[in-house]
């Protein structure tokens, strides 16, 4: 009985949870992690230059457009580095960034302003801002987690009634816009305003030394094979988890097989096709009390907080991570880490050998659907105190083309390529 209201909770919990995530912004994510995992397979070191924005040439006389942002928490991960620099320093995404910002003001006449809030700040700094209506943002980038009070209050525009944008162009997400609209409107979308939300792709990193010495099916073949899916991740990490130090109890000494935290179980959950609501003919569909979700949510969630082998690193006191969920992979006590993009540069400082994966699927005849972390994804948006719908929306069309243009293969080529993965 006490583990039945235990996992009662534990459900209740992520239903709340999703709620927040999954609800605001995972239809949006599921697509534009798809379209990032495609164009990382595809991409060349040539920077896309074939297509050109429907700009006529343009003096803004000097004006300046402002762009609000904000830290998570006190994360720095998350923080925003491609907006605007201060100076060229040799790093590939930050001079990317430089050179957007002098290519604007030489084009167009222009300065790009930007400010970077505290935690928790941007909301009230949004509404503030729609209430006293002075101009002070332009553009602002809110989390995902933030989307549904800042589009029921009324703080954002209707992105699709500004002139110029065009969304179908590359250097928008075409799909986010469609699966993020609400009663034919686009208030949040995703561009190259900035390459944030590709930090928040959810990722499994793998030790491989950890899968050389035990003598496992490589995980890059299983993905290969179609062959990655939840059960068999929850099969290696009951075949690896180990009571390391012989005490009789999982604790920080041991062999983990597979650590997540409360954000990723989202995440897992959406790989394996468990959403909160679908879009259909322009109208939300709920689609978390179908039987198959309700289903998969049980068997997955039961297996996921089986201490045996799995642990929540953030918040659950046997194995709580004391600087971050990559704490005890980084010290080889774990197998599969389900974690997301913005962590991987941390991993990559310290001395593991690891590789990357998409979340796995439920079973081998689905398709892979790795998504992006609804909670902490960057959300484009205009306040509705916006004034100047023409020039605000030729700065956002201009702005993201030039970020697709430059900080796209800067953050690809020596990012990802030269940074994060190490294979």
């Amino acid at each position: 009985m006490q583990n039945l209201k235990r996992f009662t909770a534990l459900l209740l919990c992520f239903l709340m949870l999703a709620s927040v995530s999954c609800g605001q912004t995972d239809s949006s994510a599921d697509t534009t992690a798809s379209e990032i995992a495609a164009e990382q397979n595809t991409e060349t070191a040539a920077p896309e230059t074939e297509a050109v924005p429907a700009l006529e040439a343009r003096d803004f006389e000097g004006r300046t457009f402002s762009i609000m942002g904000e830290r998570w928490s006190t994360y720095t991960p998350l923080d925003y580095v491609d907006v605007v620099v201060e100076s060229q320093t040799g790093e590939a995404l930050n001079d990317a960034a430089f050179n957007r910002n002098i290519n604007m003001e030489e084009q167009y006449n222009c300065k790009v302003a930007f400010r970077q809030m505290d935690g928790g700040q941007s909301l009230g700094a949004l509404q503030s801002e729609v209430l006293s209506g002075d101009g002070a943002y332009d553009v602002t980038l809110l989390r995902g987690t933030y989307s549904a009070t800042a589009v029921t209050s009324g703080y954002l525009a209707d992105m699709g009634e500004l002139p110029h944008m065009d969304t179908s162009r590359p250097w928008w997400y075409r799909d986010a816009f469609d699966a993020l609209e609400v009663g034919g409107k686009n208030y949040v979308g995703m561009g190259y305003i900035t390459t944030n939300h590709m930090n928040a792709v959810w990722t499994v990193c793998f030790n491989k030394q950890m899968i050389v010495d035990n003598k496992m099916d490589d995980p890059y073949t299983l993905v290969s094979e179609s062959k990655w899916t939840f059960d068999k991740a929850i099969e290696m990490s009951t075949a690896i988890a180990n009571d390391t130090n012989g005490d009789s109890v999982m604790n920080a000494e041991d062999t983990w097989g597979l650590h997540h935290t409360n954000d990723t179980i989202i995440g897992m959950l959406n790989s394996c096709g468990v959403q909160i609501a679908n879009l259909q003919s322009g109208k939300m569909e709920v689609t978390i009390d179908k039987p198959q979700s309700i289903e998969r949510m049980i068997d997955m969630l039961t297996k996921l907080f089986n201490e045996d082998y799995a642990m929540d690193t953030l918040s659950r006191n046997t194995m709580k991570a004391t600087d971050s969920d990559g704490q005890f992979f980084a010290e080889d006590k774990v197998l599969f880490l389900f974690t997301a993009t913005h962590l991987i540069l941390q991993l990559r400082q310290m001395d593991v050998e690891f590789g990357m994966l998409p979340y796995p699927k439920y079973n081998e005849t689905e398709d892979y659907n790795s998504t992006t972390a609804g909670i902490f994804t960057t959300l484009v948006t205009v306040p509705s105190s916006m004034t100047d719908a023409d020039a605000v929306g030729y700065f956002l069309e201009a702005y993201s083309y030039e970020g697709w243009k430059a900080l796209k293969p800067a953050y690809y080529e020596k990012v990802l390529q030269g940074k994060l993965a190490r294979d």
